[in-house]
């Protein structure tokens, strides 16, 4: 749910629905607090996970998609109840599928029977079919559109504490919230043929195809480079406006002998080159050159 007081991405991170001071902390070591930071934090790869597959194909040590209903689940304990096995079987009618999670009890509270789940991991064994630890996402009746499964699904870089479910999950649903999406800070020319940028940011989260994420990353890193070259043409008008050079007006005549003594002729560009470096110090200007 997002938040219900109109924010724009200026806004910190806590504006955000269910992320705590605590939550903040953590996503700060990531770089992120503001809402715009959010929403630039760029997946560090990405996973296909359209197409389903049944049960019954899978095939051991193949990362794979998969659905089923739960019909049966429990928790094992062992090691004197200090370790435990929560496992769940699925079955989509063409075999059964058993999925294990070391040392999480508290799924067996998550999972219900006759739940529908879309499960993706690696078959570690195929007799019998098991996962370990897939990921996974219950489907609701009526849901527009699954998170985690289903669709070409982001990876994003995480810091310690912030889950890759949790994170994904919260810029979904704020790539969703139109307010929160950038305006064009250029004109329309200025990145022609590239898409808006609210296009693409929305393709780096939710792509519909393989190649819309790096025809994102073009445009935003546009995005960037002209943000860099005017804040250096502000600086260099600050500089003009009030900094003022004490002017060193000179001749060639200790350029001339030096020049004579090195071991090849200078080029047109590099003689141009000196004859702008001796413009820029006889005028009352700083001069600030990369040679």
């Amino acid at each position: 749910m997002p938040s219900p007081v109109p924010i724009g991405q200026d806004a910190p991170v806590t504006a955000l629905y269910g992320v705590g001071p605590e939550r903040a902390f953590q996503l700060e070591r990531l770089g992120i607090h503001t809402v715009r930071d959010l929403l630039l934090h760029r997946p560090r790869r990405y996973e296909d996970r359209r197409n389903v597959r049944t049960i019954h194909s899978l095939m051991a040590g193949e990362q794979a998609l998969a659905w089923g209903k739960v019909i049966a689940k429990g928790v094992k304990w062992f090691a004197k109840r200090q370790k435990s096995v929560f496992e769940m079987v699925l079955d989509d009618g063409t075999a059964h599928l058993y999925c294990r999670w070391w040392n999480a009890p508290y799924l067996d509270g998550i999972f219900q029977r006759d739940d529908t789940l879309l499960v993706y991991g690696k078959l570690t064994s195929a007799k019998p079919r098991t996962m370990d630890h897939p990921e996974n996402e219950i489907v609701e009746d009526g849901e527009e559109r699954p998170i985690h499964m289903n669709r070409i699904v982001p990876i994003y870089p995480l810091t310690e504490g912030v889950p890759q479910k949790w994170l994904r999950s919260l810029i979904f649903r704020t790539v969703g919230v139109s307010q929160f999406l950038p305006t064009e800070p250029y004109p329309p020319e200025f990145a022609a043929p590239l898409p808006p940028v609210r296009d693409a940011v929305h393709w780096l989260h939710v792509p519909e195809d393989l190649n819309q994420p790096e025809t994102a990353r073009k445009r935003l890193a546009l995005d960037e480079f002209l943000a860099l070259q005017a804040e250096f043409r502000r600086r260099r008008k600050n500089l003009n406006s009030n900094a003022r050079a004490f002017p060193c007006p000179h001749d060639n005549h200790l350029v001339r002998p030096y020049l004579k003594q090195l071991p090849f002729k200078l080029t047109e560009s590099q003689a141009k080159v000196l004859r702008e470096i001796r413009l820029n110090l006889a005028g009352e200007i700083p001069m600030r050159r990369l040679l």
